[in-house]
């Protein structure tokens, strides 16, 4: 039998591979090498194309010309018909929508604010024509106690116009965080709405008990009148914000209990006011706001339970619209309801998306219950933003590469999903599954340091079409991380198996079998992705079968003394497709 011996150094990758004391078909940077002829080809492959049929929509880029640095929002700038764009740093630029010329610098946060590190939001006044006035929202250092700030600025009447830094208003400031929320919206009320996150860190959950706290501004929506004052404010509290008259409550919370609402939009027809909120461990969720709704974080996190004994805030907790499990999503970026003309299918239907996933969704709420939602597209992109034209069309942005892309219409024909193998005998990795045997051509291979895996073991196997070969390389850059160049229909397999009496490694049982399989996708927009499935053996341990779409968890029992009865119930959890994404993407470098 072939065998490999993989040695991996990070963040420097550095690979050996050995057969017999000879180095095979691999050449890593800068030496090339024909080694062709030292390996036996695989030529048993039947993994092509994807188990799932083709979803209605794809993306394409638009603004081609035009990149920028870490993206985070795109708004209309009402006049002349330009588009600002917020890159995360603190530079703020202008472009026309018809993207014929180039950007223009707005705004430069990091010269003309003193400590600034980051923007978040921007929003024009409605009488902008007239008075000239924008409110940024940006962050100073994390955790200064005042370190995210929404402020008032003018812009000159100049060409090409600016945000003139010295006319600064400073109108609300709260603590800086992990989550600092940052998404400002006009409503169609004409008063200024504010997102704001719970000022914590990824983990532990709310760290300021603030999400069911209507005492502070954290975790909130709020709601402030630009156009008048209220006491020592630079700006005053519209008389129907549902708390004004609640003892020790801040005014301006229109609704509360987010974790971190990440982007918020009006409905331009119904004036309803939609957000996804980023979850904590394994939701994700898509709320349609209302005044004083309460939304449960950190009592809840969608339709978890997370702190149960935590104080509730003054209202009842209300369910999001959706909530998406970690199987599908894990960074949910909010979007707008689809007014364009484009595509009929998708009129009235919110559009949202994840960070990290890339998916992209619509839903339909009638008010009392979902009556539609689908996912439209799957996408490589790190998802910050939507951004909604005059015309009610819709664009997102990929903050990794800085580029805006387009839905269209998904009309390229795919490989019948029917094809797809779904045994692992099917697939031509192994000789004799029954036995874990690979295949002529799939190579087995070991790691210096196996992770920890629940008492799980792991052999692991590559398989290269033909006679091609790896081309290994140092990432040079941090996005995205390329660190190889793989033949289209290459295979990593691991198969993963416990001993069900411990201390006894004859009674090994395999678990599953993950793969990643490297395959060109042109309708999403690009070429050599990594996707990753996994088959379930069977009791027998003759076959295994490919495990749903969304996972599946293997409830197991296994001898072991040290555990109350000698048994120790363990529930294996076999990850979805989408789960596996979250750490095999473009932004890590699939790794």
């Amino acid at each position: 039998m072939q065998r490999i011996c993989l040695t991996i150094f990070l963040p420097i990758i550095a690979i050996v591979f050995h057969i017999a004391g000879s180095r095979i078909a691999v050449a890593v940077e800068p030496q090339e090498t024909d080694a062709s002829n030292l390996r036996v080809p695989w030529t048993t492959s039947n993994i092509f194309g994807s188990p799932d049929p083709p979803l209605p929509y794809r993306t394409e880029q638009i603004y081609a010309d035009l990149q920028f640095k870490q993206p985070v929002e795109m708004v209309i700038y009402p006049d002349d018909d330009l588009n600002c764009i917020i890159e995360r740093e603190g530079k703020i630029y202008l472009f026309p929508q018809n993207g014929l010329q180039q950007r223009t610098e707005f705004f430069d946060g990091q010269q003309e604010i003193a400590g600034l590190t980051a923007v978040y939001g921007i929003a024009f006044h409605p009488d902008f024509a007239e008075n000239r006035i924008c409110y940024v929202c940006y962050i100073l250092e994390p955790g200064n106690p005042k370190g995210t700030r929404v402020s008032r600025f003018h812009v000159t009447d100049t060409d090409p116009p600016r945000i003139d830094a010295d006319s600064e208003t400073i109108l609300l400031e709260w603590i800086s965080g992990g989550h600092n929320g940052g998404s400002l919206k006009f409503g169609p009320d004409g008063y200024l709405y504010i997102s704001t996150g719970d000022g914590s860190p990824p983990s532990p959950p709310d760290i300021h008990d603030t999400g069911q706290n209507i005492g502070d501004l954290l975790a909130s929506i709020l709601r402030i009148d630009v156009n008048s004052r209220s006491g020592d404010n630079e700006y005053g509290i519209p008389n129907d914000n549902p708390f004004v008259d609640t003892t020790s409550a801040r005014p301006e919370v229109w609704a509360y209990g987010f974790r971190n609402p990440w982007r918020m939009s009006f409905d331009r027809n119904t004036g309803e006011l939609w957000l996804g909120d980023v979850g904590w461990q394994l939701w994700e969720m898509v709320y349609r706001v209302e005044r004083g709704g309460n939304y449960g974080w950190s009592i809840m996190e969608g339709p978890q339970v997370v702190r149960p004994n935590a104080q509730p805030g003054p209202t009842s907790i209300l369910p999001p619209i959706k909530a998406h499990p970690r199987s599908e999503a894990a960074s949910m970026t909010g979007g707008f309801v689809y007014r364009g003309k484009r595509f009929e299918d998708l009129q009235g239907a919110y559009i949202y998306g994840d960070y990290v996933t890339g998916k992209i969704w619509s839903i339909r709420h009638d008010g009392n219950e979902i009556t539609e939602h689908r996912e439209l597209v799957d996408t490589p992109f790190a998802i910050i933003a939507f951004y909604e034209f005059p015309d009610g069309e819709l664009a997102l942005m990929d903050y990794n590469t800085g580029t805006i892309h387009q839905l269209v219409p998904n009309d390229q024909a795919s490989v019948d999903p029917q094809s797809f193998p779904r045994k692992l005998s099917e697939t031509g990795l192994f000789s004799s599954v029954a036995d874990h045997v690979p295949a002529a051509g799939v190579v087995p291979f070991a790691i210096n340091t196996a992770q920890w895996a629940d008492h799980a073991t792991a052999e692991r196997f590559v398989a290269i079409p033909g006679t091609d070969t790896i081309r290994l390389m140092r990432p040079r850059e941090r996005v995205p991380l390329e660190w190889g160049q793989f033949p289209p229909n290459t295979v990593l397999v691991k198969t993963i198996s416990l001993e069900m009496e411990r201390g006894n490694p004859q009674s090994r049982r395999r678990l599953e079998t993950q793969i990643l399989h490297n395959r060109e996708v042109t309708w999403r927009g690009n070429s050599g992705e990594w996707f990753g499935y996994s088959y379930i053996w069977n009791e027998d341990q003759t076959d295994a079968e490919l495990a749903p779409a969304g996972g599946a968890d293997l409830k197991l029992s296994v001898a072991d003394a040290d555990e109350p009865g000698g048994v120790r119930k363990q529930t294996w959890h076999v990850s979805g497709r989408s789960e596996c994404y979250l750490c095999h993407n473009p932004w890590a470098g699939y790794r």
